[in-house]
């Protein structure tokens, strides 16, 4: 990896979630929108894997937030994610339960980047309507998340492999968010 991986949407290291910039802009299903969420989670921890210590990073977690602050601060490369994991390891030391909340603090960095992009001037008019798409792409990548954190934490030194979605498992995602989405009225586009 030429480039430093960095949690600022517009570094050309991040160019994997302005993907999923565009699926907002495109107006795309939350489903969609999951899909490129999912594969930019998986993306970038595969490139983190060969520029961070996430095994010494998850092994310090166990010692407490001041040993994982001391290797990230020798994370030039990444530094941005070795402070994440620094933060995150003050809610838990368990390594799954560590990566699920970096997981999810990165998705929702990167979240809160792409909310400032699109809540400008029109086409989003509503900071609501943002918040139910962002909440929805959440609960549906909620299982994914499970899983890198399982890999990462089992093997950290090995890059994860994004898990195949069973036609059903799709099903049954869209079942759920249909309930959550029910009596929702989508204003226009949303991006």
């Amino acid at each position: 990896m030429a480039e430093n991986e960095t949690l600022d949407l517009w570094s050309p290291s991040s160019r994997r979630w302005q993907q999923l910039l565009t699926k907002f802009e495109d107006d795309k299903s939350p489903e969609e929108i999951a899909e490129e969420a999912t594969r930019c989670l998986y993306r970038t921890f595969k490139g983190l894997v060969d520029i961070l210590p996430l095994k010494d990073l998850l092994n310090a977690a166990k010692r407490g937030p001041a040993a994982v602050e001391a290797i990230a601060r020798c994370c030039p490369e990444a530094g941005e994610y070795a402070e994440l994991i620094a933060q995150c390891s003050v809610m838990t030391s368990d390594p799954t339960e560590l990566m699920k909340n970096v997981l999810f603090a990165t998705y929702n960095r990167f979240l809160d980047q792409i909310e400032m992009k699109l809540l400008g001037p029109p086409p989003w008019l509503d900071v609501s309507e943002f918040s139910h798409v962002r909440y929805q792409v959440a609960a549906l990548i909620k299982g994914d998340v499970d899983h890198l954190a399982q890999q990462v934490s089992e093997n950290p030194t090995r890059r994860p492999r994004m898990p195949g979605r069973s036609l059903k498992q799709k099903e049954q995602d869209q079942r759920a968010m249909l309930g959550m989405s029910i009596g929702v009225h989508r204003s226009g586009t949303y991006g």
